[in-house]
């Protein structure tokens, strides 16, 4: 995916708007957070920070990529372990 250096600027001039740790410690709703062990894209210490954030569980799947093993498009007719337990996780904390 590009990143084109209008993307730099749109988040420098809103900067101020798009600060996720305020975002974060507003809110105020039931929240979930998973992350992959393996994740390239997003490190893990960014999902710890945000757990401390927001004062919730960081769900960490062992093993798990920043897609947890699924891709696009999708032309396996199985799913991928780590994305079975992501599915299985939200609907288990949707039913609380």
């Amino acid at each position: 995916m590009p990143h084109y250096f209008s993307l730099y600027e749109d988040f420098h001039l809103n900067e101020k708007h798009l600060n996720i740790e305020e975002a974060a410690r507003k809110l105020h709703i039931p929240f979930m957070q998973i992350h992959g062990d393996m994740d390239e894209s997003v490190s893990i210490s960014e999902g710890i920070q945000l757990a401390h954030w927001t004062n919730t569980q960081l769900k960490i799947i062992k093993g798990a990529d920043h897609t947890f093993g699924s891709s696009h498009p999708w032309i396996s007719l199985e799913m991928p372990e780590e994305m079975k337990e992501v599915c299985s996780t939200v609907l288990r904390f949707l039913d609380q």
